[in-house]
């Protein structure tokens, strides 16, 4: 009776963690869902720095500049006039559906580099249920 007591309490504290493990994870995903929608919402009218710099970083992730741009239709001219700097690196005219940045790839297609806005956050997700699961003791 002790052994069974023992499990049920035990199945019953495993299963409430995990509840709480899920609500966390839905209002991260609630709160990255609405951080997303505003800033699709808000015309960033120039946001030269952070596209230099995501340049760079694609630049130096990859190891060339020989490279093909793309970003969205919004963005575009921003893109041109800083590849304006830069030899080797073209502006593909093809736009891609992203809330802001770039997408690399090498001219030899080898190579590619994500640093949209969107795979920003995809890759911070990780971080940021971590520093809210931690701020909840988990």
């Amino acid at each position: 009776a002790d052994k069974l007591q023992s499990q049920i309490v035990g199945s019953s504290g495993l299963a409430e963690r995990n509840k709480q493990i899920l609500l966390v994870e839905e209002s991260v995903e609630k709160v990255i869902d609405k951080a997303i929608e505003k800033l699709r919402e808000s015309v960033q009218k120039d946001y030269t720095n952070l596209m230099t710099q995501l340049i760079d970083e694609a630049i130096t992730s990859l190891g060339t500049t020989d490279i093909i741009i793309s970003t969205n239709a919004r963005d575009s001219n921003l893109v041109k006039s800083i590849l304006k700097k830069l030899k080797g690196a073209t502006l593909s005219s093809d736009t891609i559906e992203c809330i802001g940045g770039i997408f690399v790839k090498s001219k030899d297609g080898s190579m590619n580099f994500d640093n949209t806005i969107d795979a920003r956050l995809e890759r911070l997700k990780p971080v940021i249920r971590k520093d809210v699961a931690t701020k909840f003791g988990r």
